[in-house]
C-alpha cells in the first residue's frame, strides 16, 4: 500500500474518523470523505448522519441545506466557560483580526515638562532643561539652563498622539488546509 507505514498491514495504516471530526491536512486538499471546512452549504439529504450531529449550528436553512464550519482565518476554541472566561456558544463568531487602541485602553500618565523663564546660558540639552531663549541669539542657541525650574507649562503643551491605526492581533500562523470528516463512524454518547 503506498504511503502506509513500513511493516504495518492496510488495516492499520487506515484509520477510521468520526463524522464531524476536524481536521488539519498538509495538502491543498481534503483527503477522500472529508471537505473543506470553509462554510459551504451541503444537502442534508446526502449528509443526514453529519446533519443530525452539527444541525445548523454553522449554517444552513435545516430544510434542505446545512452549512460547515467556517475555519478560514480562525481558530477553534472549546464551548462552555473557563475559569475567568466569558461563556462560548458551540458555533459563534468571536475575535477579531485587529484592534483600534484608543486613550480608553491606556492607562493614564503626565508627563512633566520643567521649565525656567530665565535667559538660557547653555547650548546642549544634556541634564539641564528649558530656559528663555536670548534675544538676537544665533547659530548654537543657548536656549537651555541649569536653574531651578520656576514656569508651570500648559497642560496643552503636550497632546495625545498617534493616529487611531489598527493594530494586529494575529498570533504567528501556518496555512493549512482545515477538514471536515462526511463520512465514517457515527460517534455514540458517553
Amino acid at each position: 500500500m503506498s504511503g502506509a507505514l513500513p511493516g504495518a498491514t492496510h488495516k492499520a495504516a487506515a484509520q477510521e474518523y468520526f463524522i464531524g471530526t476536524i481536521l488539519t491536512f498538509a495538502g491543498n486538499f481534503c483527503p477522500r470523505n472529508f471537505a473543506p471546512a470553509d462554510g459551504r452549504l451541503l444537502p442534508i439529504a446526502q449528509y443526514t448522519a453529519l446533519f443530525s450531529l452539527i444541525g445548523t449550528t454553522y449554517g444552513g436553512d435545516g430544510r434542505t441545506t446545512l452549512g460547515l464550519p467556517n475555519l478560514n482565518g480562525r481558530l477553534g476554541m472549546g464551548q462552555g466557560r473557563g475559569p475567568g472566561l466569558t461563556n462560548r456558544v458551540m458555533g459563534s463568531l468571536q475575535g477579531q483580526t485587529s484592534v483600534t487602541l484608543t486613550q480608553n485602553n491606556l492607562a493614564p500618565h503626565t508627563h512633566a515638562v520643567n521649565a525656567t523663564n530665565l535667559d538660557g546660558d547653555k547650548a546642549g540639552p544634556g541634564d539641564k532643561l528649558l530656559a528663555a531663549a536670548r534675544r538676537g541669539g544665533v547659530g548654537d542657541e543657548t536656549i537651555y539652563s541649569e536653574q531651578a525650574p520656576n514656569v508651570e507649562m500648559s497642560t496643552q503643551m503636550i497632546t495625545a498622539t498617534g493616529g487611531s491605526q489598527p493594530l494586529p492581533t494575529l498570533d504567528p500562523f501556518l496555512v493549512m488546509t482545515r477538514c471536515i470528516a462526511l463520512d465514517g463512524l457515527y460517534p455514540s454518547r458517553s
